[in-house]
């Protein structure tokens, strides 16, 4: 049978798992003596998958359950849904570019082979024999997400481009009695679940393959004279980032101008960004995590805690150059 044409695989929702699982990979809890000297100190295991898994049903239909080590962090991924305040009216996966590039104003529906939106939502449950243990690492994990944390994934078709993950905590901790296990195994476990959000994406194969060329559609096909001019197609790959920005502002007497690689924080909605360029006049050229995000006027930029300048104005950068391949039929 032939390979299906259609088929790939780009590990996108493993290697999201990989990258949250990754952040709670080296928290520890301590144990002090009476006076407050560190006498031990425990890594905590992570468990990720559906909380069955600590049970396994032998050759006699018995549940046995196996020994889990406290404290553990238990996690698994309860589900994803398309984002659609994210999703650009669907227009993320295809775009007729005719403004930005007139020479090819033919009708062709040139392919951006964007991230399309969608959100994942990650279940975790901190288990612990001591409500010590338990507080500890509820305070280790919770200010990790003020008000979010950013987790940085490469594209997986582009490599030389980054996917941005925004991850927040939906709910809890919840500090309410464990009801998942029976009454005498309760008295020994104490929990705290949380819920997290994650502001994820996911990348499909470009029609035609990566490096080369996506679906051309000829609109004008009614004009028999025109047609001679696709004899010899040549398809395009175009692709604009409409999550750039330039940025005009003002700076504060004293204080270095950022560099490329800085992260930005601004003062209005806590919005980041990094900074791609920083042109010979002054304005920054940014990039942000989503395309729906932007600084508003008279905002304050910092950068590691140090104000830098206020905000002029902040819109979508139209001259960047696109990335363009091109191959003959």
């Amino acid at each position: 049978m032939a390979e299906n044409p259609t088929y790939y695989y780009h590990s996108n929702i493993k290697n999201l798992i990989i990258g949250f699982l990754d952040i709670f990979n080296e928290f520890n809890i301590k144990r002090w003596d009476t006076e407050k000297t560190i006498t031990n100190t425990i890594k905590t295991p992570i468990l990720y998958g559906p909380i069955e898994r600590s049970t396994y049903v032998n050759n006699k239909g018995e549940s046995v359950s196996r020994h889990l080590r406290l404290p553990l962090i238990h996690v698994s991924l309860k589900g994803f849904e398309i984002d659609t305040a994210r999703a650009f009216a669907m227009k993320s996966l295809h775009v007729i570019n005719k403004s930005k590039t007139p020479l090819y104003d033919d009708g062709t529906l040139y392919d951006t082979l964007r991230p399309f939106p969608y959100n994942f939502t990650f279940q975790m449950t901190i288990l612990a024999k001591y409500e010590e243990d338990l507080m500890q690492l509820v305070e280790q994990v919770v200010p990790l997400f003020n008000y979010h944390r950013v987790m940085k994934m490469r594209h997986p078709v582009y490599h030389d481009q980054t996917i941005s993950n925004w991850i927040k905590i939906s709910s809890g901790p919840n500090f309410d009695f464990n009801t998942k296990y029976s009454a005498e195994e309760r008295r020994d476990i104490l929990t705290a679940p949380i819920t997290f959000q994650v502001e994820g994406w996911l990348v499909r194969e470009p029609y035609g393959g990566a490096d080369v060329t996506i679906k051309t559609i000829i609109e004008n096909f009614y004009n028999k004279n025109q047609l001679s001019a696709y004899k010899h197609l040549i398809t395009h790959t175009i692709l604009g980032d409409d999550t750039i920005s330039i940025i005009e502002w003002t700076e504060i007497d004293g204080e270095t101008v950022p560099v490329v690689g800085d992260e930005i924080l601004g003062s209005g909605y806590s919005f980041t960004s990094d900074v791609l360029e920083v042109l010979d006049s002054g304005e920054l050229i940014v990039q942000f995590p989503t395309s729906d995000r932007k600084y508003e006027k008279d905002e304050i930029l910092s950068v590691s805690g140090v104000n830098k300048g206020t905000v002029l104005t902040c819109n979508l950068y139209k001259d960047q150059e696109l990335t363009e391949t091109s191959v003959d039929e």
